[in-house]
């Protein structure tokens, strides 16, 4: 992806009502730092949409090009309804897919157990966890995590 020093792939498999929650919350956590957002990152998330959950969708967002980002669930709302009533929306783009293809990415739990052997990949896969309920683990978590460890693996602190 151009302009992007780092991807990060986030495979939603389910389709409900907390698909575009869930995705809008892991871009807002692996673009933002501090009160800014990463500029060289870009976030691709793999999903089927409510309600028909049918077709495979692919929603980029880049962080050199995003407005109106913010890590609160009414805004990220706000802009992912957007994107779908316009089809586009500044820094996101929203295409329909036939496949995935992204073999080239790193698994983002196994670049968590050992970062520094890995070094800096260009793609990172976050998927959603396999199990759906209160106490399960939150992919945005992850990716949180990952973007943290990747900053200080690869000197972008």
């Amino acid at each position: 992806m151009e302009g992007c020093r780092l991807k990060i792939v986030y495979i939603h498999e389910t389709c409900s009502d907390k698909t575009l929650l869930d995705i809008g919350l892991v871009a807002a956590f692996t673009l933002m730092v501090s009160n800014d957002i990463r500029r060289d990152i870009c976030v691709k998330a793999i999903t089927r949409l409510p309600p028909a959950c049918k077709d495979l969708y692919e929603i980029t967002f880049y962080g050199s090009k995003i407005k109106g980002l913010a890590p609160q669930e009414t805004m990220i709302k706000g802009l992912l309804d957007s994107l779908l009533r316009r089809g586009s929306w500044p820094g996101v783009q929203l295409k329909r897919i036939d496949s995935l293809e992204d073999s080239e990415c790193i698994d983002g739990e196994a670049y968590m157990a050992s970062p520094e052997s890995i070094g800096c990949p260009g793609c990172i896969i976050v998927k959603e966890p396999s199990t759906r309920n209160e106490s399960s683990f939150k992919p945005w978590w992850l990716a949180s995590s990952i973007m943290v460890v990747y900053d200080e693996v690869c000197g972008c602190v």
